[in-house]
């Protein structure tokens, strides 16, 4: 009985697939830098044959139109790195509001649980006591060491309340304390 190979885990391939688009997207660009170097040299020589032409005859019309089909060549190559290079960040557009939709349904659920654990506990309002205080994860598709970091917690306390209270800032979201008197300032 043969065995099937292993599929990659899914961080694996987004690793794989991250650095794919890395390499694509600097061979896209040196590429498009040398071309771009050789339009500079046929313009060059494209003068310089107009010259030729204009001096020595109908000799030099072979080599002019080689150099301008040459040009043309590379300027087709030149707009296909330009509709990729569109698609891309079309996709990259995409990709972003499609994060952003789920944040925000996420963030939507997120406070929906909150609030009903709040009513729950009894504290009411949208006060968060240290032992229901909800757990955020990070976002796998984003690995930047800015996203790694935690946003900051504030820790508020009130000598007639039982619990410390967390009214999480940053990027997360705020709630806002109106339970026996207490008010972030929102």
């Amino acid at each position: 009985m043969a065995s099937s190979p292993a599929q990659p885990s899914t961080y694996e391939y987004m690793n794989a697939t991250q650095a794919e688009l890395v390499t694509i997207l600097y061979s896209l660009q040196s590429h498009w830098n040398i071309l771009e170097e050789e339009l500079v040299e046929i313009n060059k020589d494209i003068i310089y044959m107009r010259e030729c032409l204009a001096k020595y005859g109908e000799n030099f019309r072979i080599p002019l139109e080689y150099l301008k089909e040459m040009k043309r060549e590379k300027k087709e190559t030149m707009k296909k790195i330009i509709e990729n290079m569109d698609n891309f960040e079309m996709h990259v557009r995409g990709g972003r509001s499609l994060v952003q939709d789920l944040n925000r349904q996420q963030t939507e659920q997120r406070n929906e649980i909150v609030a009903q654990q709040a009513v729950a506990s009894g504290s009411g309002g949208g006060v968060l006591p240290q032992n229901s205080r909800p757990q955020h994860r990070l976002n796998p598709l984003n690995r930047s060491r800015e996203s790694f970091r935690r946003a900051p917690t504030d820790v508020l306390s009130s000598s007639t309340m039982n619990d410390t209270v967390y009214v999480t800032s940053g990027n997360m979201p705020q709630y806002k304390l109106i339970s026996k008197g207490v008010n972030n300032g929102n």
